[in-house]
């Protein structure tokens, strides 16, 4: 009786080795493309938590009753600034880094009318002066997307610019302004002078639809960035939205 053949061919071991080549290529593939949209959503959700949470926080606002007495001033409302030079501590920022603080003028009675041009007239700011001093006249805090995502314009430049989320002195109604200037509030408590709204910066502040565009892989230009509008004169949380492809603005 003739003897079979043992062990493989050439072309037999080569085949195998392609076609596992193949599926461990497809499976790394996968589990890639799983790990990048899980970072792309994290980002993304992270982002949209942390602007709702800001509305949060202007709707339920803890004024200072300390002692039983009432403070002689309020808190109005949240400055929130993307593109600072500084951070908290006065040092370099990071690109990513959002700021927000709280806005606090005075408490009085003020004539009705427009919003900003009452809070103007209770000196409403984020940084207070005693003499010499400048400290912060409120809370402050900082925020950076997961995963290092940017925050991005349409055209794929740094977001920057600042939100000015504020109640109505007399209604209690929320107002959201977009200021396309940036006011360097870290930079001013160490030199110079600041005010959130005075002459040369009122008419800065602007009512309409905002997008910021997230990516979550900086760099990526051909990467489908996602688009989070905020938006005209929102009043609450659900005025941050993530819209779908078909009407997100950041190609």
């Amino acid at each position: 009786m003739k003897q079979g053949k043992l062990g493989f061919t050439l072309v037999e071991v080569s085949l195998f080795l392609a076609i596992s080549g193949l599926l461990f290529f497809a499976i790394t593939l996968g589990v890639q493309n799983s790990i990048y949209q899980q970072r792309k959503n994290d980002s993304v959700q992270s982002f949209i938590e942390f602007l709702r949470g800001v509305y949060d926080e202007v709707l339920n606002v803890q004024n200072d009753t300390e002692n039983g007495g009432r403070s002689e001033n309020a808190i109005y409302g949240k400055l929130v600034v993307f593109g600072e030079n500084a951070n908290l501590a006065g040092t370099k920022a990071n690109q990513n880094e959002i700021f927000t603080y709280s806005v606090v003028g005075r408490i009085g009675d003020v004539e009705g009318g427009q919003t900003l041009k009452m809070l103007k007239d209770l000196g409403v700011n984020v940084v207070a002066q005693t003499g010499d001093k400048k400290t912060l006249a409120g809370f402050a805090d900082s925020y950076e997307p997961k995963w290092s995502a940017q925050i991005e314009t349409t055209d794929h430049q740094q977001f920057k610019g600042m939100l000015l989320i504020v109640r109505h002195p007399n209604s209690g109604a929320v107002n959201t302004y977009f200021n396309g200037n940036v006011v360097q509030i870290n930079e001013a408590l160490q030199t110079g002078t600041v005010s959130i709204l005075n002459d040369s910066n009122m008419n800065g502040y602007q009512i309409k639809n905002v997008d910021f565009c997230v990516n979550s892989d900086p760099g990526n230009k051909n990467i489908l960035r996602s688009d989070v509008r905020l938006l005209a004169n929102a009043k609450n949380a659900s005025g941050v939205e993530l819209m779908t492809d078909e009407e997100s603005v950041c190609k």
